[in-house]
């Protein structure tokens, strides 16, 4: 395999999941140990999320009361800082039905045995696939711990079809921290594909601005073409060809950046480190005057 692909892999399995394999067991809870890809119930915030997985007794799975495990002090109240309950796209295209792709996973708490405290098992969710029309909005999914949402708004000649994946669940504190992390939604999976249509280059207000600046841009930058928005995360192109066939929501985005070279003189000894830590040659082939 490329040492990059293996490189990306090994991140993707490292802050999306799962590390183990499909029916692993954390010794941590799965939302310190998954830092992506994670939607929480409505309402969540990250104050209420710190007291939910904060332990008082000792062994795998929990966190002592230490002060350097404490959260630090903000000047900013961290109840404001709300978690995703979501993630979406949104596309162009003139058909009416679309075919939607969504998986997921969610983790159970183990109950502790002993001293060795407590643990979570993932629990797999299997893919599922809905054809919607364009007479309905909402679909119940992944046993009915997620919901399929859909908005259309007519623009010309077809329409633009916002999807979100949302967690239904809600916070209820009375329940206990167990219910909580059963509540999350684990390696969130979002795809769509139109069905009898196309998936049509995404409008923009850039597209029909005269400003000269923005015209230089169109034509600096005009073989990349926009055919989706992300909402809480990135978007993959699916293409046959030069079609767009599909779209996915990718939660650890990734590009190939092409290596970069210094223009000008390269083979000058004053751009040799060696050459210029030489007391020998005189100040002025070191670039001094």
């Amino acid at each position: 395999m490329d040492p990059r692909q293996e490189l990306v892999d090994y991140l993707n399995r490292q802050l999306v999941g799962p590390v183990h394999g499909e029916d692993e067991i954390l010794d941590s809870p799965p939302d310190r140990q998954y830092l992506m890809g994670t939607l929480y119930p409505q309402d969540a915030d990250l104050q209420r999320q710190l007291t939910l997985a904060a332990e008082d007794t000792d062994g795998l799975g929990t966190e002592g009361t230490a002060a350097d495990t404490e959260p630090a002090d903000d000047p900013v109240a961290e109840s404001n800082a709300w978690l995703p309950s979501s993630l979406g796209l949104s596309f162009y295209t003139d058909t009416d039905t679309v075919e939607i792709d969504c998986g997921g996973a969610h983790y159970r708490t183990l109950r502790a045995q002993g001293d060795e405290g407590r643990r979570w098992q993932r629990v797999p969710m299997p893919p599922e696939t809905h054809h919607v029309g364009p007479d309905r909005d909402v679909v119940s999914v992944l046993d009915g711990r997620a919901e399929l949402r859909l908005r259309r708004r007519p623009l010309g000649a077809g329409q633009l079809v916002t999807i979100a994946l949302v967690n239904s669940a809600r916070i209820e504190p009375a329940l206990g921290r167990a219910a909580q992390w059963d509540r999350m939604l684990f390696q969130a999976e979002l795809g769509v594909r139109p069905r009898e249509g196309r998936v049509l280059r995404y409008p923009s207000v850039r597209l029909a601005s005269r400003d000269p600046e923005e015209q230089e841009l169109r034509l600096q930058y005009r073989h990349v073409r926009t055919y989706a928005v992300g909402h809480g995360c990135a978007v993959e192109e699916q293409c046959d060809g030069e079609a767009v066939t599909g779209l996915r929501a990718v939660v650890l985005p990734t590009a190939e950046v092409p290596a970069t070279r210094p223009a000008g003189l390269v083979d000058t000894p004053v751009l040799n480190v060696l050459h210029l830590a030489d007391p020998e040659p005189p100040a002025a082939q070191c670039g001094r005057s």
